[in-house]
């Protein structure tokens, strides 16, 4: 399984494969708390009304007021200025029809899964190129951003580029058929799920995507699920979904040794909570690690997963408790 050269070239990481796991990151030399182990935008991401009027689709640039620019016929994207509007107008056009048709079909989440199936299916069938060139966009908007509004990059512009610029789909995890059929099953998934997957894949059989199957919804909508985060508002609410590059690398841990900063809905921040010695897997919690041992189970379940991590590998215990008898 290969690892994006990209990040392992500009972060003090390494990747390696185990049994259990597959994909793993370790750290490539000791590093003390607090240091960066990645940074980069969300190359997919989907926002939720009404906060959608606030961030850009295009750059993902979000705006403290209500952004004027927008498609007349779906009200579903907003713009920064015409500019933007005309440079995302090719991929918005594909998308439109069914936005319009999800309007009296889905609920407020099921419209935010169909906008990221949506751009998961355009990355996976448009050229190298025109990613790189929608990667290159969103780069030079972040550098152009008011300072107090520019997220701490700490010199890491030109890792943020080369990072996005490499395929989403070298990124995320697909999820193997043992674990679909796993996710798919109500063990996993409430039965909404399948609710869901039906009616988004009838909103694009009579839209854009005719020819696409209901097994491949599901299965696009099963990459959101392992490799999803929820995108942050400035006052830290959550307002959507995103998948960001890189940080789907990390495997989930209820005692992680890192942490995401989000200091913009669109932007993340990874870096260490405590010293991490060469060669330690590096993990981030995918829910609260602080919850009861019940109640993570359950949250985790939508990932397609048992964890096994310490905190719950003992009966259960807090990770206050571990910690207290590590």
């Amino acid at each position: 399984m290969l690892f994006p050269s990209g990040f392992i070239e500009n972060f003090p990481v390494r990747g390696y494969t185990c049994t259990q796991k597959g994909r793993c990151v370790a750290a490539s030399h000791d590093l003390e708390a607090g240091e960066v182990i990645f940074v980069g935008q969300a190359s997919v991401f989907s926002i939720m009304e009404p906060h959608h009027s606030r961030i850009c689709a295009c750059c993902g640039c979000w705006s403290n007021e209500e952004l004027i620019e927008t498609c007349a016929v779906c009200e579903r994207v907003y713009y920064c200025d015409a500019s933007c509007a005309a440079f995302h107008a090719p991929y918005h056009a594909v998308c439109c029809p069914a936005f319009v048709k999800a309007k009296s079909l889905l609920c407020p989440e099921g419209r935010v899964t169909l906008e990221v199936v949506l751009q998961l299916a355009l990355f996976s069938s448009i050229s190298p190129e025109d990613v790189m060139a929608l990667a290159a966009r969103r780069l030079l908007r972040w550098q152009t951003l008011e300072p107090q509004q520019s997220p701490p990059l700490t010199g890491s512009s030109r890792k943020m580029k080369s990072l996005e610029l490499n395929r989403l789909d070298q990124y995320v995890h697909v999820p193997s058929d043992e674990e679909f059929r796993a996710m798919a099953s109500q063990e996993y998934l409430p039965v909404e799920w399948r609710e869901i997957c039906t009616m988004i894949h009838q909103c694009l059989l009579e839209t854009c995507l005719p020819s696409i199957g209901e097994s491949e919804v599901q299965r696009w909508i099963s990459v959101i699920h392992s490799n999803a985060f929820h995108t942050l508002s400035p006052s830290n609410v959550g307002i959507g979904t995103m998948i960001c590059p890189g940080a789907a690398l990390l495997n989930h841990s209820c005692t992680p040794n890192a942490q995401s900063l989000r200091p913009h809905p669109t932007f993340m921040c990874l870096r260490t909570t405590r010293r991490v010695l060469a060669g330690e897997e590096l993990t981030i919690s995918y829910i609260d690690e602080k919850l009861s041992y019940p109640k993570r189970r359950v949250l985790l379940r939508q990932y397609g997963f048992i964890c096994k991590c310490s905190a719950c590998q003992n009966g259960g215990k807090s990770t206050r408790q571990v910690a207290k008898s590590a």
